[in-house]
């Protein structure tokens, strides 16, 4: 090929590569999400209607072209692969571990690489504070007749720490974990779980608690983790429920696509891995949604177990076919229990037990309990139960 001819061939196909996202692009239809991301994407400016709108509108198209070019999937995912090859995370959202195991990283996602490093830690008023609010909220709910525990269900990077990189080495003796089990164990009598020690049986028993592509806990993991809650609600509470530990032979291992974090890497499709099922109770995998704004839903088991109203995260997904099998009915909400949600919720489903959970990377927050350590929105006497006509719930005790 002549100077001439393969300058023209160089130019060619420079143009073709340069211009085709661009003609795809005018095709494709907006996306207003990334599911691969997990954000919003930026729409398209309006014209420029003042001198200032003129002045950000080239900033403002750009972000918008940049999330919307023409191919920008299939080149997202080229980018994510290759990084990930060389043995690079694509995201800065998670952290690539060895063996095959990937982490949760980020401020975004309340920094459990900090909470394992022992960077986030409570002071000494908010430990206080937090030990108020569980006596608070304690208090409260036992004065309407349910018992109330707060649970915490650990980080991945609590659980299975020997698979991060050897950089993210422990900082400080302790995690704020420690810190607040210490505190209400001081106390002695809240009603507070710490599910590391549950988790940990999980791992010991041989079969892996944790998913590697997933920032949550896998259905062996939820077993022992819903075993421990359960059993704790036996004693701390009058919910006069059995604890069931599901034996392995309940469970097959599959294959199955990547999981939260083989997403934010947009690596989902490559990177699956083997997972528990398990096959629950149609009672239990029988959720009626009730509400979007937050988000509740609803099992109805009739096991005899009077009504259960949880607070969760997404660490409860795991737990909630489990857990609907002991209760008459069982009421979960996608929300932190703030007072005023608390206060509707608990007049509207008059529960026999309330469970607040929250995954550790969440502390050292400190729960809201303003509004709650009164007793002028009172219903009933404070130790009386509901009998068998006042709805779902079971007779006094």
């Amino acid at each position: 090929m002549g100077g001439s001819a393969r300058h023209w061939f160089l130019a060619g196909a420079f143009l073709i590569i340069v211009g085709t996202p661009a003609v795809v692009g005018w095709f494709e239809p907006d996306l207003a999400v990334s599911a691969a991301e997990k954000r919003l994407l930026n729409p398209p400016p309006a014209p420029p209607r003042s001198l200032a709108d003129a002045e950000t509108w080239p900033r403002r198209f750009e972000a918008y072209f940049n999330d919307h070019f023409g191919l920008r999937g299939p080149l997202a995912f080229a980018y994510s692969w290759l990084r990930y090859r060389i043995g690079d995370s694509p995201s800065d959202q998670v952290v690539r571990g060895r063996a095959g195991w990937f982490y949760l990283n980020g401020r975004m996602h309340g920094d459990p690489v900090g909470d394992y490093r022992g960077l986030n830690r409570f002071t000494p008023a908010e430990l206080a504070r937090f030990v108020r609010a569980l006596r608070v909220k304690t208090d409260w709910l036992r004065a309407r007749g349910a018992d109330y525990l707060f649970v915490v269900a650990p980080n991945k990077h609590t659980i299975y720490p020997e698979f991060l990189p050897e950089y993210l080495a422990p900082l400080a003796p302790d995690t704020a974990l420690d810190q607040l089990t210490a505190a209400v164990s001081a106390q002695g009598d809240l009603p507070f779980l710490d599910l590391r020690a549950a988790l940990r049986a999980a791992r010991a028993s041989g079969r892996r608690a944790f998913h590697r592509t997933d920032s949550h806990w896998n259905a062996w993991g939820a077993n022992f983790a819903q075993y421990a809650l359960v059993r704790r609600l036996n004693a701390e509470s009058a919910a006069g429920v059995r604890p069931r530990r599901w034996p392995a032979s309940s469970y097959v291992w599959r294959r199955r696509g990547g999981g939260d974090l083989a997403l934010l890497m947009g690596l989902q499709r490559v990177l699956g891995e083997m997972a528990p099922e398990a096959h629950f109770p149609s009672c239990a995998t029988a959720v009626r949604t009730v509400s979007a704004h937050p988000v509740i839903r609803e099992t109805a088991c009739g096991a005899g177990g009077g009504t259960l109203l949880v607070f969760r995260d997404s660490f409860f997904e795991a737990l909630r076919p489990y857990v609907s099998t002991y209760f008459d009915r069982a009421v979960f909400v996608d929300h932190r229990a703030e007072p005023e949600l608390l206060k509707r919720l608990v007049a509207r489903y008059r529960p026999d037990v309330v469970v607040e959970e929250w995954v550790e990377r969440l502390l050292p927050m400190v729960p809201d309990v303003a509004g709650l350590d009164t007793a002028s929105d009172r219903w009933g006497s404070p130790t009386a139960r509901r009998g068998p006509g006042d709805g779902p719930g079971r007779a006094p005790r």
